[in-house]
């Protein structure tokens, strides 16, 4: 299964995809995901910058549900 995130962090917001199985990680973080782009608009992640052995996407994020200065999910899709 893969995961299409919109995270925002302190400095922007990006785009993530996770492939759950093959804990890959791909990034996508420039004036794109700032603007208007929304995640239905995205059709490809190939060229994404890419992160490989994650085992907990919310780990690698930085993710900490109990402090809201650290990245947040703001929106998720998931597809196989």
């Amino acid at each position: 299964m893969k995961r299409l995130l919109k995270v925002e962090t302190n400095a922007s917001t990006i785009f993530v995809t996770y492939d759950t199985e093959e804990k890959i990680v791909r990034v996508l973080d420039n004036e794109e995901t700032n603007g208007g782009v929304k995640l239905n608009d995205v059709e490809d992640d190939t060229s994404w910058d890419i992160f490989e052995d994650v085992e907990n996407i919310e780990e690698w994020l930085g993710i900490d549900y109990n402090n809201p200065d650290t990245p947040r999910i703001v929106e998720e899709l998931k597809f196989e």
